[in-house]
């Protein structure tokens, strides 16, 4: 069981504006209503942990365009992608058409590419979460970072506050060192550290690839395993090498133990 911190309200998320173009996967953990501010509607949303992927480079997010009668502001928050942002909600009808099904399965990642349609209601083209093709080499690079992420190879360091004053988020955490990435280091993750872990489950079969096997879930990662995995192969029988079988009397004392072995062995009938 992982033990977290509360996650304080209202702090910023990235909005589909913001990761547009970018690879993503979203963990979708539960839908709720969000309750409708100046005298607009309830409307239903998902909550996430979102990986936002890259290569090294910084990813600002948090902006806000000043909709529901709120004020408009500027990015708030820094980090250095790969990335983890934990608790954002998307109310985007597409996006969250995407990855309902998957709602209430923390072992569940799902992957694709934010892009933005070309048809919607009130002249507003919907955010889409486009899906990958089945041989995209992304789908390797998500299964290598859940991956290193669950042994606790990669550390994710706070986001930066940018146009605020303050920190975001838990301000005790301690940034890596200097001469390390911002977000990765070979040292375990700290106590206060929220990382997405998988469970351990059967051994994956050779013909499933990584990255399929990450998105399966535990019932069907045991039923494939028990119907792919090969049965193991018998313990070999134990002899005493002391004693010789019956035929090897007399070369039984110049035999060393590899040979005395095979000589038990061939006089062992197989079974069917």
């Amino acid at each position: 069981m992982d033990l977290h911190k509360p996650r304080a309200g209202g702090q910023p998320q990235p909005s589909p504006a913001e990761m547009e173009g970018r690879f993503v996967a979203f963990i979708p953990l539960s839908e709720e209503t969000i309750k409708g501010q100046n005298g607009q509607p309830d409307k239903q949303g998902i909550t996430c942990n979102v990986v936002v992927f890259g290569n090294g480079e910084p990813f600002e997010y948090g902006a806000t365009e000043g909709r529901m009668g709120g004020a408009a502001r500027p990015a708030q928050c820094r980090v250095t992608l790969p990335y983890l942002i934990e608790g954002g909600v998307y109310s985007q009808q597409e996006i969250m058409r995407a990855i309902r099904p998957y709602v209430g399965r923390p072992n569940s990642a799902v992957l694709g590419v934010i892009t933005k349609g070309t048809q919607g209601t009130k002249g507003n083209p919907p955010w889409l979460l486009t899906m990958l093709e089945d041989n995209d080499p992304r789908w390797q690079v998500a299964a290598d970072f859940f991956n290193k992420l669950a042994a606790g190879q990669i550390v994710l360091a706070p986001p930066v506050p940018i146009n605020q004053g303050g920190t975001v988020g838990q301000a005790q955490y301690t940034a890596p060192p200097v001469n390390q990435p911002a977000n990765y280091t070979q040292a375990a993750p700290p106590a206060t550290q929220a990382a997405y872990t998988a469970p351990a489950g059967p051994p994956r079969p050779a013909a499933i690839p990584e990255a399929a096997w990450a998105v399966m879930t535990p019932e069907a990662q045991a039923a494939a395993s028990a119907a792919m995995m090969p049965p193991s192969a018998p313990a070999a029988p134990a002899f005493n090498l002391d004693v010789p079988p019956a035929g090897f009397e007399t070369a039984w004392p110049y035999m060393g133990p590899a040979e005395r072995q095979k000589a038990w062995e061939s006089t062992v009938q197989p079974t069917h």
